[in-house]
Protein backbone atom coordinates (compact mmCIF):
# COMPACT_ATOMS: atom_id res chain seq x y z
CA UNK A 1 0.00 0.00 0.00
CA UNK A 2 1.15 3.54 -0.73
CA UNK A 3 1.13 6.61 1.48
CA UNK A 4 -1.88 8.89 0.89
CA UNK A 5 -0.47 11.81 2.90
CA UNK A 6 0.47 13.88 -0.15
CA UNK A 7 -2.76 13.26 -2.07
CA UNK A 8 -5.94 15.42 -2.04
CA UNK A 9 -8.02 15.32 1.14
CA UNK A 10 -10.56 12.88 -0.32
CA UNK A 11 -7.86 10.21 -0.07
CA UNK A 12 -6.74 11.09 3.47
CA UNK A 13 -8.22 7.96 5.07
CA UNK A 14 -8.08 5.68 2.06
CA UNK A 15 -5.47 2.97 1.57
CA UNK A 16 -3.79 3.44 -1.79
CA UNK A 17 -2.57 0.47 -3.79
CA UNK A 18 -0.04 1.57 -6.36
CA UNK A 19 -0.30 0.14 -9.87
CA UNK A 20 2.85 -0.84 -11.77
CA UNK A 21 4.07 2.04 -13.92
CA UNK A 22 6.96 2.98 -16.18
CA UNK A 23 8.01 6.15 -18.00
CA UNK A 24 7.26 5.95 -21.74
CA UNK A 25 8.57 9.42 -22.59
CA UNK A 26 9.15 12.72 -20.82
CA UNK A 27 8.61 16.44 -21.35
CA UNK A 28 10.25 19.54 -19.86
CA UNK A 29 9.19 20.47 -16.33
CA UNK A 30 5.99 22.58 -16.25
CA UNK A 31 4.78 21.39 -19.66
CA UNK A 32 0.96 21.57 -19.46
CA UNK A 33 -0.13 18.18 -20.82
CA UNK A 34 -3.92 18.17 -20.73
CA UNK A 35 -5.37 15.12 -22.48
CA UNK A 36 -4.47 12.03 -24.46
CA UNK A 37 -6.01 9.63 -26.94
CA UNK A 38 -4.56 6.18 -27.64
CA UNK A 39 -4.79 4.64 -31.11
CA UNK A 40 -5.31 0.89 -31.64
CA UNK A 41 -1.64 0.46 -32.58
CA UNK A 42 -0.52 1.98 -29.27
CA UNK A 43 0.34 5.42 -30.62
CA UNK A 44 -0.52 8.12 -28.08
CA UNK A 45 -1.68 11.61 -29.03
CA UNK A 46 -1.17 14.18 -26.26
CA UNK A 47 -2.39 17.76 -26.09
CA UNK A 48 0.24 20.29 -24.99
CA UNK A 49 -2.31 22.84 -23.85
CA UNK A 50 -0.52 26.17 -23.57
CA UNK A 51 1.41 25.98 -26.86
CA UNK A 52 -1.41 24.47 -28.92
CA UNK A 53 0.49 21.35 -29.95
CA UNK A 54 -0.72 17.79 -30.39
CA UNK A 55 2.22 15.46 -29.85
CA UNK A 56 2.36 11.96 -31.33
CA UNK A 57 4.19 9.39 -29.21
CA UNK A 58 5.00 6.01 -30.74
CA UNK A 59 5.02 2.84 -28.62
CA UNK A 60 8.83 3.06 -28.36
CA UNK A 61 8.56 6.57 -26.83
CA UNK A 62 9.52 8.65 -29.86
CA UNK A 63 7.90 12.11 -29.90
CA UNK A 64 6.83 14.13 -32.93
CA UNK A 65 4.61 17.19 -33.25
CA UNK A 66 1.53 15.88 -35.07
CA UNK A 67 -0.33 19.18 -35.38
CA UNK A 68 -0.37 22.76 -34.13
CA UNK A 69 -3.48 24.85 -33.59
CA UNK A 70 -3.55 28.65 -33.49
CA UNK A 71 -4.48 28.98 -29.85
CA UNK A 72 -4.68 26.35 -27.11
CA UNK A 73 -5.71 22.71 -27.25
CA UNK A 74 -7.39 20.67 -24.51
CA UNK A 75 -9.45 17.54 -25.21
CA UNK A 76 -8.81 14.85 -27.83
CA UNK A 77 -11.02 12.08 -29.19
CA UNK A 78 -10.85 9.89 -32.28
CA UNK A 79 -13.29 9.95 -35.18
CA UNK A 80 -14.42 6.71 -36.79
CA UNK A 81 -11.74 7.03 -39.49
CA UNK A 82 -8.84 7.77 -37.14
CA UNK A 83 -8.78 11.56 -37.30
CA UNK A 84 -8.95 13.59 -34.08
CA UNK A 85 -11.58 15.96 -32.73
CA UNK A 86 -9.91 18.57 -30.51
CA UNK A 87 -11.29 21.18 -28.14
CA UNK A 88 -9.62 24.42 -27.08
CA UNK A 89 -9.44 28.12 -27.91
CA UNK A 90 -8.55 29.79 -31.16
CA UNK A 91 -6.09 32.67 -31.52
CA UNK A 92 -8.84 35.11 -30.43
CA UNK A 93 -9.48 33.11 -27.22
CA UNK A 94 -12.87 31.90 -28.46
CA UNK A 95 -13.72 28.27 -27.60
CA UNK A 96 -13.34 26.10 -30.68
CA UNK A 97 -13.76 22.52 -31.85
CA UNK A 98 -11.28 21.42 -34.51
CA UNK A 99 -10.81 18.43 -36.77
CA UNK A 100 -7.21 17.22 -36.94
CA UNK A 101 -6.57 15.00 -39.94
CA UNK A 102 -4.24 12.02 -39.88
CA UNK A 103 -1.68 14.08 -41.84
CA UNK A 104 -1.74 16.81 -39.17
CA UNK A 105 -3.80 19.41 -41.03
CA UNK A 106 -6.23 21.31 -38.81
CA UNK A 107 -9.75 22.39 -39.78
CA UNK A 108 -12.03 24.50 -37.59
CA UNK A 109 -15.38 22.71 -37.25
CA UNK A 110 -17.13 25.36 -35.17
CA UNK A 111 -16.62 28.09 -32.63
CA UNK A 112 -18.73 28.28 -29.46
CA UNK A 113 -18.68 31.89 -28.19
CA UNK A 114 -21.15 31.00 -25.41
CA UNK A 115 -18.77 28.38 -24.00
CA UNK A 116 -15.94 29.26 -21.61
CA UNK A 117 -13.42 26.41 -21.22
CA UNK A 118 -13.97 23.37 -23.44
CA UNK A 119 -12.01 20.49 -22.00
CA UNK A 120 -12.36 16.70 -22.03
CA UNK A 121 -14.25 15.11 -24.92
CA UNK A 122 -15.65 11.63 -25.58
CA UNK A 123 -17.68 10.04 -28.41
CA UNK A 124 -21.41 9.58 -27.98
CA UNK A 125 -22.07 8.19 -31.48
CA UNK A 126 -20.27 8.07 -34.82
CA UNK A 127 -20.66 11.83 -35.32
CA UNK A 128 -21.65 13.15 -31.89
CA UNK A 129 -19.35 13.98 -28.98
CA UNK A 130 -19.78 15.25 -25.45
CA UNK A 131 -17.32 17.84 -24.17
CA UNK A 132 -16.99 19.32 -20.70
CA UNK A 133 -17.07 23.07 -20.16
CA UNK A 134 -14.91 23.49 -17.09
CA UNK A 135 -16.05 27.02 -16.24
CA UNK A 136 -19.70 27.00 -17.39
CA UNK A 137 -20.66 23.98 -15.28
CA UNK A 138 -22.01 22.27 -18.36
CA UNK A 139 -21.49 19.53 -20.95
CA UNK A 140 -21.89 20.37 -24.62
CA UNK A 141 -23.17 18.06 -27.36
CA UNK A 142 -21.08 18.47 -30.51
CA UNK A 143 -22.18 17.09 -33.88
CA UNK A 144 -19.18 17.05 -36.22
CA UNK A 145 -21.28 16.14 -39.27
CA UNK A 146 -23.48 19.26 -39.12
CA UNK A 147 -21.38 20.79 -37.51
CA UNK A 148 -23.08 22.38 -34.49
CA UNK A 149 -23.08 22.43 -30.70
CA UNK A 150 -25.60 22.84 -27.89
CA UNK A 151 -25.78 22.42 -24.12
CA UNK A 152 -26.48 18.76 -23.32
CA UNK A 153 -26.50 19.10 -19.54
CA UNK A 154 -26.02 21.96 -17.09
CA UNK A 155 -25.92 21.23 -13.36
CA UNK A 156 -24.41 22.69 -10.15
CA UNK A 157 -22.41 19.49 -9.63
CA UNK A 158 -20.59 20.22 -12.90
CA UNK A 159 -19.74 23.78 -11.81
CA UNK A 160 -17.06 25.43 -9.69
CA UNK A 161 -17.71 26.31 -6.04
CA UNK A 162 -17.46 29.95 -7.06
CA UNK A 163 -16.73 31.82 -10.27
CA UNK A 164 -13.43 33.16 -8.92
CA UNK A 165 -11.82 29.72 -8.69
CA UNK A 166 -9.18 29.12 -11.36
CA UNK A 167 -9.40 25.33 -11.01
CA UNK A 168 -11.47 23.53 -13.66
CA UNK A 169 -14.76 21.98 -12.56
CA UNK A 170 -16.15 19.47 -15.10
CA UNK A 171 -12.93 18.24 -16.64
CA UNK A 172 -12.31 14.73 -17.94
CA UNK A 173 -15.17 12.57 -19.18
CA UNK A 174 -15.54 9.07 -20.58
CA UNK A 175 -18.49 6.96 -21.62
CA UNK A 176 -18.73 3.33 -20.53
CA UNK A 177 -21.88 1.56 -21.67
CA UNK A 178 -24.95 3.52 -20.63
CA UNK A 179 -23.11 5.85 -18.26
CA UNK A 180 -21.00 8.96 -18.66
CA UNK A 181 -18.31 9.48 -16.01
CA UNK A 182 -17.25 13.07 -15.35
CA UNK A 183 -14.54 14.36 -13.04
CA UNK A 184 -15.08 17.69 -11.30
CA UNK A 185 -11.54 18.66 -10.37
CA UNK A 186 -12.38 21.78 -8.37
CA UNK A 187 -14.92 19.94 -6.18
CA UNK A 188 -12.95 16.65 -6.17
CA UNK A 189 -15.93 14.66 -7.43
CA UNK A 190 -16.37 11.75 -9.82
CA UNK A 191 -19.89 11.85 -11.28
CA UNK A 192 -21.84 9.11 -13.03
CA UNK A 193 -24.56 10.27 -15.42
CA UNK A 194 -26.95 7.84 -17.17
CA UNK A 195 -27.19 8.25 -20.94
CA UNK A 196 -30.29 7.10 -22.83
CA UNK A 197 -30.41 5.78 -26.38
CA UNK A 198 -31.62 9.16 -27.63
CA UNK A 199 -28.20 10.60 -26.81
CA UNK A 200 -29.62 12.89 -24.15
CA UNK A 201 -29.16 12.87 -20.41
CA UNK A 202 -31.77 10.93 -18.40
Amino acid sequence: MGNSADLPSIYADKPIELAPAKIITSFPVNTFLENLAIAPDGTIFVSNHEVGEIVRITPDGNQQIHATVEGKVSGLAFTTNGDLVATGWNANSIPVVSLVKSDGTVETLLTLPDAMFLNGITPLSDTQYLTADSYCGAIWLIDVAQPNGSIWLEHPMLARSNSESVFPAANGLKRFGDFLYVSNTEKMLLLRIPVDIGNKQS
